[in-house]
């Protein structure tokens, strides 16, 4: 009859990635001043030749635990749509009052009197207006399923 033996979790033979995680939880403790050079070198050499998870964890035993580093605040999302929307309405507007200046120009020195600045002028509001309608009516997403729902909720 065989005996089956029961091998505890510090008995485990460890693996490269026990052994790379082993070495980046050494390099933050580095970091955060808890090992001075020395020590970090000693234990990541130890960690690297380690054979077992026991002999793992027994570097970093006497380390406090690392808290999770801090959230980021992050402007929500209607917030940056509508900075990009804002962005847009100043490059429209530069775009639309430079093409009305050269009109202004040309048929002052040229004596032309056709306005060919509408045409630009309209062609870039039509974009004005495909961004700023999503942005108004709270649609998620782009394309021809956006434009049938948008503005329902």
């Amino acid at each position: 009859m065989t005996t089956v033996e029961t091998t505890s979790a510090s008995q485990l033979r460890a693996g490269d990635a026990d052994r790379d995680h082993a070495a980046a939880v050494l390099g933050q403790a580095l970091a955060s001043g808890h090992l001075t050079m020395a020590e970090f070198e000693d234990r990541t050499h130890r960690a690297l030749v380690a054979q077992t998870l026991g002999e793992l964890a027994a570097l970093s035993a006497d380390l406090p635990t690392a808290p999770p580093p801090p959230a980021r605040p992050r402007p929500d999302r209607a917030a940056r749509a509508r900075l990009g929307l804002r962005i847009h309405l100043a490059a429209y507007l530069f775009f639309v009052t430079m093409a009305v200046g050269i009109w202004a120009v040309t048929s002052a020195a040229f004596g032309a009197s056709y306005f060919w600045p509408v045409w630009p002028a309209l062609g870039g509001g039509i974009g004005l207006l495909s961004h700023a309608l999503p942005v108004r009516f709270g649609c998620r997403s782009s394309g021809r399923a956006a434009l049938s729902s948008c503005g329902r909720r």
